[in-house]
């Protein structure tokens, strides 16, 4: 092996051979910033097929399958630097690319003097199109926040001129919408939290309460329920939609 090559393992649990880090050039317009809203719904895997020939019937460690609710297959990574995304990883050349883009954008990150949190995940959307492009956004569960490492305006991320924090919270709760499964330990409780801010707007007879008060009050009798089953998916999907519908309004 040529002795300035190193092997570097990277934040998605696979050796890689490389000079040091991945080599990056900002003037390659290859990243795309989205948001949730902007995720495709026929990225690269559109639908997990039965395992063929050309595919590992094994993901590599630290990768987990989860399958939504609504049937959606997605893939987790659980290590320093977590990452979700929907691309077919059991197809070994789409494994590359993620393996790729999850090393670059955390090399990037190092470059630029970028600290991210523990509680920091990665999402990445592959365009089965153009093999070179990647697009992306991170997502802090601490704050309940998206975000980007590259500048952009809200135009070309379809958000309003003027961007609130109750919006940049709202693209959070969609993330937890669209993969709930991996989900099972939020703190604080979302459940907790969601009863409260329910109950209150309720009793003050807010009228900015997206909910007609016969309706608040059944959502309020299954939120109390939920309490103690947060770690089930779907009540998590469930409480993901309901933050994000409680967001817009109040």
């Amino acid at each position: 092996m040529d002795p300035s090559l190193v092997e570097t393992e990277g934040p998605i649990g696979c050796t890689s051979t490389t000079h040091g880090r991945l080599a990056f050039d900002k003037s390659v317009k290859r990243l795309q910033p989205i948001t949730t809203h902007q995720v495709s719904s026929h990225s690269v895997n559109e639908s997990i097929p039965v395992l063929s020939s050309s595919m590992s019937p094994y993901l590599p460690p630290q990768w987990l399958a989860y399958t939504h609710p609504e049937g959606q297959v997605y893939f987790y990574h659980a290590s320093e630097l977590r990452v979700v995304t929907e691309a077919n990883i059991y197809c070994p050349d789409v494994m590359d690319q993620v393996v790729y883009w999850a090393q670059w954008l955390k090399d990037r990150c190092c470059s630029e003097g970028i600290s991210l949190s523990n509680d920091v995940e990665l999402f990445i959307q592959l365009n089965k199109s153009e093999p070179d492009h990647c697009a992306y956004y991170f997502i802090e569960h601490g704050t309940r926040t998206q975000f980007w490492i590259d500048n952009t305006d809200t135009e070309a991320l379809g958000l309003p001129h003027t961007v609130s924090t109750a919006c940049i919270e709202e693209l959070y709760w969609k993330h937890v919408e669209r993969f709930p499964m991996h989900l099972t330990n939020l703190t604080p409780n979302p459940v907790n939290s969601l009863i409260c801010l329910l109950s209150h707007t309720r009793d003050t007879l807010d009228d900015r309460l997206p909910f007609p008060a016969d309706e608040c009050a059944k959502i309020l009798e299954v939120l109390n329920i939920l309490q103690d089953n947060i770690s089930d998916a779907n009540a998590m999907r469930l409480v993901a939609r309901l933050w994000g519908v409680m967001g817009i309004y109040i």
